[in-house]
């Protein structure tokens, strides 16, 4: 089968889950014997350079929007406030589709997609609206639904005309349809790498993953660790991530560590190829992340045998960790979390039970159950077309 797989999201030089997921899923393919083709929407991106996550060579990778330049009419059409700011949006949308919807039918030359994965809500706007492409296309929503949809009108339509509408975790489904009235949503979750590896349960490690915004809300994080370091000195935070996604974010989180006189004690690592590895060094997980959709930080911590300290409103978390017995969720204030990093810097015993815990639990998403489910899926939309 030749699988179209597309995004908006900045696959050739983005460092997050949502990226990682994409290419994932174009080598599975790939190697299941699929002809796949990959196309994402990047200004100033050259595709032939390597993303920062590994594809197989075979694998061709299209940039359309490498050169692309907005138009200026419509530019000053979505500024006019004459009309709603929803109605500016849509007429911003629909033009620019078009627009881009040309550049991807010519990138694609003589590649007729038998089916396409839209891993972007938008990304099957453009598609749906822009181009001639009639291949059914199944859209995968990385994020909670509430999130990710609420104010986005303008292409429920597109979305509902989706083969199938792929959500990470399984109450997105009764949320879905408070959006857009469908019956073809289906549960698959991301995949866990499963290792026989467990983290350093002795080392005063604390560490955080994901870039620097304040979805992921670090500065958060590190008013929990000061009140916390005042009584556990010996304990160190590692925090790695992104730190250029978001500059004036990550300034308010060094400026946080200076006035709080936390300089030795928190260390920012930057961008790391090798997350898992990184895990081991570490004996507690905090990941304050205001929303997800299924966080790759988190399980992958989990699965490495760390303790998680986690918010307990965070959709896309709360569903993942269970309170008490695969980690603990808490409220999103500094003194919370400081409690329960208190608990768990004192009790090795309780970080090794909840970690044991944590790494059975993600069983439940190795790469042979999960990639197993897409197959199925590519097979049920096959039967269906024939």
């Amino acid at each position: 089968m030749k699988i179209l797989i597309c995004t908006t999201h900045p696959v050739f030089t983005g460092t997050g889950g949502a990226e990682h997921v994409f290419w994932n899923m174009a080598n599975h393919f790939n190697r299941a014997g699929h002809e796949v083709v990959c196309l994402g929407l990047e200004k100033g991106t050259d595709p032939s350079r390597a993303s920062f996550y590994m594809h197989d060579p075979v694998i061709k990778v299209l940039n359309p929007a490498r050169f692309y330049k907005k138009s200026i009419v419509v530019t000053f059409l979505a500024d006019l406030h004459l009309i709603s700011s929803e109605n500016r949006r849509t007429i911003r949308d629909s033009k620019e589709s078009l627009r881009i919807g040309h550049l991807i039918e010519t990138s694609l030359n003589c590649f007729v997609p038998d089916l396409v994965i839209s891993h972007s809500i938008d990304m099957t706007y453009i598609l749906k609206k822009g181009t001639n492409i009639r291949a059914p296309i199944v859209t995968l929503l990385h994020c909670d639904i509430e999130t990710l949809l609420k104010g986005k009108q303008r292409y429920f339509k597109e979305l509902s005309e989706s083969i199938r509408i792929v959500v990470l975790q399984k109450s997105y489904i009764k949320e879905l349809k408070k959006f857009v009235p469908v019956s073809q949503a289906i549960y698959i979750p991301n995949e866990v790498p499963i290792t026989n590896t467990f983290c350093n349960t002795d080392a005063k490690i604390i560490i955080m993953t994901g870039r620097i915004c304040p979805q992921k809300n670090q500065l958060q994080a590190i008013k929990a660790f000061s009140i916390f370091s005042s009584k556990n000195p010996d304990w160190k935070m590692v925090i790695i991530g992104d730190q250029k996604y978001n500059p004036a974010y990550f300034e308010q989180c060094v400026n946080e560590c200076i006035v709080s006189n936390l300089n030795g004690k928190i260390q920012f690592e930057g961008v790391k190829k090798d997350v898992m590895k990184e895990l081991l060094n570490g004996s507690i997980f905090l990941f304050p992340s205001i929303f997800e959709g299924f966080p790759l930080s988190l399980t992958e911590a989990m699965e490495q045998g760390l303790s998680c300290i986690c918010l307990k409103d965070c959709p896309g978390v709360n569903e993942i960790i269970e309170d008490n017995l695969t980690g603990f969720l808490v409220e999103n204030n500094p003194e919370a979390i400081a409690s329960k990093l208190n608990d768990l810097s004192n009790n090795r015993e309780l970080r090794i039970k909840l970690g044991k815990s944590a790494k059975e639990k993600m069983k439940e998403f190795s790469s042979d159950k999960i990639w197993s489910k897409w197959d199925k899926l590519i097979a049920d939309v096959t039967d269906e077309l024939d």
